[in-house]
């Protein structure tokens, strides 16, 4: 389509509504939705389609809510990610609590972090080498507004979105982001589609447009314990495989330096044959900040990997359960919540709310493109969209569970 046709943003998202009141409905082959940006699925050991639900909260994008298999009791439903105990009252808890930590909703309109908070169109890796009028600041929201984390303060992740579709297994929502907001030049409409499968899969689905030049990277930023915290406490059990042997090394505050670390065999972050997660934690001292013991990182995947192959997986030996992704992205950021300090209360089906999320007990399995590349064309990697011919965005990845 020509770039003449895309210079305003489609009349279907031009005014988004708030968030609209929790609906819900029941459709054949048991799934259930209720319109609101997280989603529900659970199978049982006897049966792994049978239920399967998915559940979005419109407040925000893409909550996973999700009860899956537990192999060794009885088909019973294990809530397998964290977020809040979700009622009509507390429901503004995903806005105001002082302690989300983006517990689930679609992160941009770029994600991970930002280097000092600025970028250039077009990029530039010292700004002091960009021509007048092309730098950007954007809004600092972490390690005392020295970087910018998923966008700023309000990010994709607090704003209100628009429910544009649903079908029996298929939602979609839409998001204007306004030229200007949170600093970033040129405005874009975001469609996010999430498609429920009847073999125990769900997909996700980012697509997005760019009325000017502005930087892109979407994600996906859920948190897993394929044990629903009732056989243990900890995803140091969970067995990770992941298909890269590259990362983007980050600095003391976990921004990247701007150099891509290779993977040895005996690192602590070569996953590529699987192994559990807390195997070599206590090897980790430093790569998730200065101090901190465990994973936050970039990981690039292998370059030979296909987008319809798997490209990262965990596994719970406890529970039974298997989550394999695939994706079209090129790399993958794995968080293991060191800096979860069990300041937010658990919600029922995981022991709450009298206890708490501690550290490690969930990891975060991101898709994404190389993080910071904007601040880094030495790699390559182009981020720019709305120039001719590159208005258009899309991110996509299957999750599917399985039991062993």
């Amino acid at each position: 389509m020509p770039r003449d046709s895309k210079t305003h943003p489609p009349a279907s998202i031009m005014h988004l509504p708030l968030p609209r009141p929790r609906l819900s409905l029941t459709v054949p082959i048991m799934l259930a939705i209720s319109l609101s940006l997280s989603f529900l699925l659970f199978f049982t050991r006897a049966s792994p389609l049978s239920p399967f639900s998915l559940n979005l909260r419109q407040e925000l994008a893409a909550r996973v809510e999700a009860p899956s298999c537990d192999a060794h009791r009885n088909g019973s439903n294990v809530d397998v990610f964290k977020t809040y105990t979700i009622t009509d009252d507390n429901r503004s808890q995903y806005l105001y609590d002082p302690n989300y930590s983006y517990f689930g909703p679609v992160v941009g309109r770029y994600a991970n972090r930002i280097r000092n908070s600025s970028f250039s169109i077009p990029t530039k890796r010292d700004l002091s080498d960009a021509a007048p009028g092309t730098i950007y600041h954007v809004t600092p929201n972490e390690n005392h507004n020295n970087d910018t984390l998923h966008g700023g303060v309000v990010g994709t992740s607090h704003s209100g979105w628009s429910l544009l579709k649903h079908a029996p297994n298929q939602l979609v929502f839409g998001l204007l982001d306004s030229n200007g907001t949170e600093g970033f030049p040129g405005t874009v409409s975001i469609r996010v589609t999430y498609t429920l499968k009847r073999d125990s899969t769900f997909i996700i689905e980012m697509d997005a447009t760019a009325y000017e030049p502005t930087p892109l990277l979407l994600s996906s930023h859920v948190y897993w314990n394929l044990d629903g915290y009732i056989e243990s406490q900890t995803i140091k059990n969970h067995t990770l495989l992941l298909k890269s042997d590259k990362y983007v090394e980050g600095d003391g505050i976990e921004v990247p330096t701007g150099v891509i670390g290779e993977i040895g065999e005996d690192s602590p972050l070569n996953f590529r044959t699987p192994r559990t997660i807390g195997s070599k934690l206590n090897d980790t001292l430093g790569i998730c900040g200065t101090g901190c013991i465990g994973i936050d990182t970039c990981f690039i995947y292998e370059e030979d990997c296909k987008d319809d192959e798997v490209k990262m997986e965990l596994s719970s030996a406890a529970s039974g359960i298997k989550l394999s992704i695939k994706t079209n992205q090129p790399a993958g950021q794995v968080y293991t919540c060191s800096g979860q300090l069990g300041l937010t209360p658990r919600k029922a089906s995981q022991g709450g709310p009298t206890t708490n999320y501690d550290q490690y007990s969930c990891v975060v399995l991101e898709q994404e493109g190389w993080i910071d590349a904007i601040n880094q064309p030495q790699w390559g990697q182009n981020q720019i969209y709305g120039t001719p011919g590159r208005e258009d965005y899309h991110w996509w990845s299957e999750y599917s569970f399985s039991t062993f």
